[in-house]
């Protein structure tokens, strides 16, 4: 994810993280201390705004996210600074300088993170899982997607209500290109796309 031109983090499953501040001319790894009770988890998304770390990860069905200032290191022993999101899993996480919002199996949650811990909207339900969100800035509000299992859901005004779309098939990844154009990729070759504002 990046936060800036030349600052990006990556990271996946072994619980690896590698982050660059020169636009990848060097990479560094995170320390990431994993000792959650004899749990083993991987990181199943990440976000990060400029100094505001924000990981993803699921124990037992139960999804978490550690949200901290900074990110040279990343201790998610014990309960601090991980939170419990309320939903059974993280499979994505997008965000913009104020808010973030987390898919899962049986909902998606968005959350204001402007303060020392986030302050969670109430889950909206999803029958099916959904998979991954993204949003992009125009009329003066954030417009965010989210993809899944049989379903759409998106919402125009920064995660305050949600609408959905009711599809054949599963999403597993969505990138919203400008005010109008949005696209969906996922299982057995599907390819949605919307060019009139979705």
């Amino acid at each position: 994810r990046t936060s800036t031109t030349q600052t990006y983090l990556i990271g996946g499953t072994g619980r690896f993280l590698f982050y660059t501040d020169n636009g990848g001319t060097t990479w560094n790894q995170i320390e990431v201390d994993t000792d959650t009770n004899n749990n083993t988890f991987d990181i199943e998304s990440l976000y990060l705004n400029v100094d505001i770390f924000i990981l993803g990860f699921t124990i037992s069905e139960v999804g978490y996210i550690v949200h901290q200032n900074g990110y040279q290191n990343v201790d998610i022993c014990g309960n601090n600074p991980t939170i419990d999101t309320g939903l059974t899993s993280v499979n994505a996480i997008w965000g913009h300088s104020s808010r973030i919002f987390i898919v899962g199996n049986n909902g998606l949650r968005s959350a204001n993170i402007l303060g020392s811990d986030p302050i969670f909207d109430t889950i909206v339900a999803s029958a099916m899982p959904l998979y991954n969100v993204h949003g992009y800035y125009y009329g003066a509000t954030n417009h965010v997607i989210a993809v899944g299992a049989s379903i759409i859901r998106y919402s125009h005004n920064d995660g305050a209500t949600w609408s959905s779309v009711v599809i054949s098939g599963v999403l597993r990844s969505v990138a919203v290109v400008n005010d109008t154009c949005a696209i969906a990729v996922g299982d057995a070759g599907l390819v949605m796309y919307s060019i009139d504002g979705y």
